[in-house]
């Protein structure tokens, strides 16, 4: 783990399974471990195989496994245990200790039960679930990648953790999975329903074979049930998918209809003003190459759209997409080179993500980017546009829930309806007043929001400095800050303040220690809260020593106790060797409210030039 407060290097803390250990541990690559025979272990042969994809967790505590049954609903892939033949023990600290044994001897302990490899076999894609136990996976997980013949597989790893990144055990999955494409996934602090849908949506997985269609050209006897619900008409090319005769949730469109391809999803099929039930999914064939206008317009509980990344698909009409405010993730394949006005004009927020290979269009920060015209087609999650941007499209963030946005000085253009309908506030802009009125704008730009404030960066923001300081090292960072900003300081101040023996991380006993291991004593009163004229202040750093992987926790009152809406909050950590982590994104979980931006973490002895060159890089201030 790495350490908060330490004055040496490299020394690492033996207090938590679930902190930050050094990246990729120390094991060894797979080369150096033999795995044992089949025929020495116990083998559950009663294990049938019904997928491509299969999910494998180990969970001690069964956070791993609550997320894993998640993603295998989400996916439909079948799912296996990871168990230790001799199970760790009950208590917390023997399991650290034994789990901290293994992993300094490169163990891989034997496990309950092995699937067979044939059966691994059969598997395309294969999601590995862990806590991050000393900075890596626990060594049962490597002792099954360890046992099988994993090449040509793609693996997708998550892990639980409670700030640990996964990036440190993704050298030892591939060093353990040999002949594996093994991308890193994702963290989960816990069962995010919602965050592990937005990530297996991202992925584009493909879907399970679509039933065999009886080759009887232009007399659909019987329909399959995978086209039982859904209507067609012929085209050129195959059939277009024109809509479906009854109630279905979870629309799978096959990729092909009476022995001819699926090449169309027709005008309207499937928006709202025809079909009234709630379609929560839809699975998009590769052979699909056009989505229609209107194809899903207005299906607001739709969360899911599966589009694979081998799609044909060339055409997304105007307005496909539009009204589905529970779509947030949607991948954009190569072939893709048209998109019509307002196709993902949304209530809410889509994270777009564009095939490398497209060359009409890319994603940068999940926005949506027309490459050759620089042209912001439709703005993702992200509050920053991207300053590679030089126009912004007609609706680009139409009703839009973000609240606050960033335009760089770059744009020269803003199309009608921009923040229509939308959320937004506050708009920041990169460049004068001067420069921001010769914009060219559509007359309707901000229709319906005339009331949005504009700032510029010639006008002098009000800042705000808050911090907590243990040891003085994050005090003298935000010093500086405030110098070069001409800030207002403003100390955190616990009401029952930290000794030096309370910051003692080296005994188990010290206050920190306790507080570290019991998530319910984190909750630390202040003498002050909101300090005063809070409101009035239009730029907010949160500056606080890193701990364990995260934000020392006396901020957190002040984070939580106050609203944010309208402000810049910037973050910025000091450590001896940890980096910011998601500290800063934990930390925005607490309040949903601000423009939060990325932080910088600074070194214990950081110098003021340091610092200085940082805060000016921001451009807050005249």
């Amino acid at each position: 783990m790495k350490r908060f407060l330490a004055i040496l290097l490299g020394l690492i803390m033996i207090i938590s399974l679930s902190a930050c250990g050094n990246k990729g541990g120390n094991n060894s690559p797979s080369s150096s471990v033999t795995p044992p025979e089949e025929s020495e272990v116990n083998i559950d042969d009663t294990f049938t195989r019904t997928s491509k994809t299969l999910v494998v967790y180990f969970s001690k505590t069964n956070t791993t496994e609550s997320v894993a049954k998640l993603i295998q609903s989400e996916t439909g892939a079948d799912i296996f245990e990871i168990e230790r033949k001799e199970p760790y023990p009950d208590a917390y600290t023997p399991t650290t200790e034994v789990a901290k044994d293994e992993k300094d001897a490169n163990a891989r302990p034997e496990l309950k039960t092995y699937l067979p490899k044939d059966v691994i076999a059969g598997y395309d894609t294969i999601f590995v679930g862990f806590p991050i136990w000393w900075g890596t996976a626990p060594m049962p997980v490597l002792s099954f990648l360890n046992f099988y013949d994993l090449s040509g597989k793609t693996i997708y790893t998550f892990c639980t953790a409670a700030s640990s990144p996964i990036s440190g055990s993704t050298a030892d999955i591939r060093s353990n999975a040999i002949g594996a494409n093994v991308v890193e996934g994702k963290r989960f602090s816990r069962s995010d329903e919602n965050g592990i849908k937005s990530w297996i949506a991202s992925l584009n997985l493909s879907q399970p074979d679509t039933p065999d269609i009886p080759d009887t050209p232009d007399v659909p006897d019987t329909p399959t049930e995978a086209t039982a619900s859904l209507t067609y008409e012929r085209n050129d090319d195959g059939y277009t998918v024109t809509g479906e005769n009854e109630n279905v949730e979870n629309i799978i469109i096959p990729a092909e209809y009476n022995g001819l391809p699926v090449t169309e999803i027709g005008e309207s099929a499937f928006a709202y003003s025809r079909h009234n039930e709630d379609i929560l999914s839809v699975t998009i064939p590769d052979s699909v190459t056009m989505i229609a206008l209107n194809a899903f317009y207005n299906r607001d509980e739709m969360t899911t759209v599966t589009i694979g990344q081998n799609s044909q698909l060339t055409t997304i009409g105007r307005n496909a997409f539009s009204g589905n405010s529970s779509l947030k993730a949607i991948y954009i394949p190569s072939g893709v080179t048209d998109i019509g006005d307002s196709a993902f004009n949304n209530d809410g927020a889509i994270n777009f993500t564009v095939a490398e290979a497209n060359a009409v269009y890319r994603s940068e920060n999940g926005h949506l980017i027309e490459t050759a015209t620089n042209t912001l087609i439709r703005g993702g999650q992200s509050a920053n546009v991207p300053e590679s941007v030089t126009s912004i499209a007609q609706a680009a963030f139409r009703r839009s829930a973000i609240t606050e946005i960033y335009i760089p000085a770059s744009v020269t253009a803003i199309g009608n309806y921009f923040i229509a309908d939308s959320s937004v506030t506050v708009i920041n802009f990169g460049g004068t007043e001067e420069q921001w009125n010769a914009i060219e704008k559509g007359r309707m730009w901000n229709y319906g929001k005339t009331d949005t404030e504009v700032k510029f960066k010639g006008e002098a923001a009000k800042i705000l400095v808050v911090y907590f300081s243990g040891s003085g090292n994050t005090e003298r960072v935000a010093g500086y800050i405030a110098e070069t900003t001409g800030g207002t300081l403003f100390e955190l101040v616990p009401v029952t303040p930290y000794t030096s023996a309370d910051l003692n991380w080296t005994n188990s006993n010290s206050r920190v220690v306790r507080e570290h291991n019991d998530e319910s004593l984190r909750d630390i009163p202040l003498e002050k809260v909101t300090p005063v004229g809070f409101t009035e202040y239009d730029v907010v750093f949160i500056g606080y020593p890193i701990w364990w992987g995260i934000a020392a926790w006396p901020v957190n009152n002040f984070v939580k106790n106050n609203d944010f809406s309208g402000k810049t909050v910037i973050p910025f950590a000091t450590s001896s060797s940890s980096g910011m982590g998601q500290s800063g994104e934990l930390l925005y979980d607490m309040t949903k409210t601000g423009n939060w931006l990325g932080g910088q973490r600074f070194s214990s002895g950081a110098s003021k030039s340091t610092v200085e060159t940082w805060v000016n890089g921001l451009n807050l201030a005249a």
